[in-house]
């Protein structure tokens, strides 16, 4: 048990690290109490072997680990150029190419605009390292990681075909990659599916176009799962309907959701897409009948196609409104 508590995202711009805290609350006075953990002042994520942690990835609709030996496998970053060893390495943590490769003394890359997300006392939050990232919520110990498919593009946001945190320059421009907050829901037996999953959704930010969703029912025993034991779907602007395609840059929240076509992840079409209009996406977040996982149900497109240039949406406003749970 972890009592009450506030959980932030920090992050230091000397360096580019990230800084997950947890700080007590007193509950009868709200006054704010000492340091529960920190990633960088309980040296926790440091402390943890670039082998030893839980990373995942995906690669078109199948999972992988995150790691060296299925580097050919992972999705380019370059037409034609994959992430190398060396670099899902540095990714991972390991300092033995520095300093070839960036010099530091963490693991975390900066927390800033994705905000810390807690179910059933895990901690979920983005970071400018390429990574989602789940912590204990009592213990501050990071339980896996997760690098969308949709991010690989960005991590080579300079076309030299090296990743660019990699960089003994680095200079976080433009050093954005999972920096939207993630939303999780866990789903009854009799809430349309007779799974009772607990579901992720999240955006990127400007970090991709697209939304991603993982499957956490079991986020605390990441170390006996596989990455397909994660995975649930990836929605990018290859996934439209439409042309051009109206998926930009989410930085509003993906919400996961009961509706009566089962359940859903609600999201804003977000910025700087290719019809630059707004658009309200309904997805399915698990197979449902005769439509798969990550699914468009719906669809709402509130303009005629007159309206000004550069229109999104962000977060949508989720509301029950004859209160029946759906």
């Amino acid at each position: 048990q972890y009592g009450v508590r506030i959980f932030q995202g920090m992050y230091n711009s000397m360096d580019w690290e990230g800084d997950p805290i947890a700080t007590n609350i007193d509950p009868q006075t709200g006054a704010i109490g000492d340091l529960a953990w920190s990633d960088t002042a309980g040296e926790l994520l440091k402390g943890t072997g670039a082998a030893d942690r839980n990373i995942f990835t995906s690669n078109n609709s199948t999972a992988y680990e995150f790691a060296t030996g299925n580097a050919n496998s992972l999705p380019e970053i370059a037409p034609g150029i994959h992430i190398s060893g060396a670099e899902i390495n540095y990714m991972r943590g390991d300092h033995s190419n520095e300093p070839i490769f960036r010099e530091r003394d963490f693991k975390l890359g900066d927390i800033v605009h994705s905000e810390p997300f807690l179910h059933k006392g895990v901690i979920y939050i983005g970071a400018n390292d390429g990574m989602l990232h789940a912590f204990d919520a009592s213990t501050g110990n990071e339980l896996f990681a997760y690098v969308p498919d949709i991010v690989y593009p960005k991590l080579d946001a300079n076309d030299d075909g090296v990743v660019d945190l990699t960089d003994p320059g680095y200079d976080h421009q433009p050093g954005f990659y999972v920096d939207a907050t993630a939303h999780v829901y866990t789903f009854g037996t009799a809430a349309g599916t007779a799974t009772g999953h607990s579901y992720l959704a999240a955006g990127l930010g400007k970090g991709g176009k697209g939304v991603y969703s993982l499957k956490v029912d079991d986020a605390t025993d990441a170390d006996n799962l596989s990455a397909s034991d994660f995975f649930n779907w990836e929605f990018d602007e290859g996934d439209d309907n439409d042309s051009p395609t109206d998926i930009g840059y989410v930085y509003g929240r993906a919400y996961v959701v009961k509706t009566r076509g089962g359940p859903a992840v609600i999201f804003g079409n977000g910025y700087n897409s290719e019809s630059e209009e707004a658009a309200l996406y309904i997805l399915h977040a698990e197979d449902q009948n005769n439509d798969n996982r990550g699914d468009i149900m719906r669809k709402f497109q509130p303009q005629d196609g007159t309206s000004p240039d550069c229109n999104g949406m962000s977060s949508p406003a989720i509301v029950d409104y004859d209160l029946n749970g759906l």
